[in-house]
Parts: C-alpha cells; sequence; structure tokens
C-alpha cells in the first residue's frame, strides 16, 4: 500500500480481526478500481 493513511486504517483494523482488515482492503480496492482513481 502506498498511501499511508490507508496502510494506517488498515493496521488498526488487523489489530481487531486480520479477515476483516483483508476483506475491506480487498473491496475498497475493487471500489478504485470501478470509479478509476
Amino acid at each position: 500500500m502506498e498511501n499511508p493513511k490507508i496502510r494506517r486504517w488498515f493496521e488498526n483494523l488487523k489489530a481487531k480481526s486480520i479477515l476483516t482488515a483483508t476483506v475491506y482492503r480487498r473491496t475498497l480496492g475493487y471500489y478504485c478500481e470501478l470509479e478509476k482513481t
């Protein structure tokens, strides 16, 4: 992850649940691809 804000968001989620963090990151990635961001 290049964006430090996204990395911090992911690390905070991962501290509680690696599975939830991974699913949320994948979903964010799909959204960014759809929106071309």
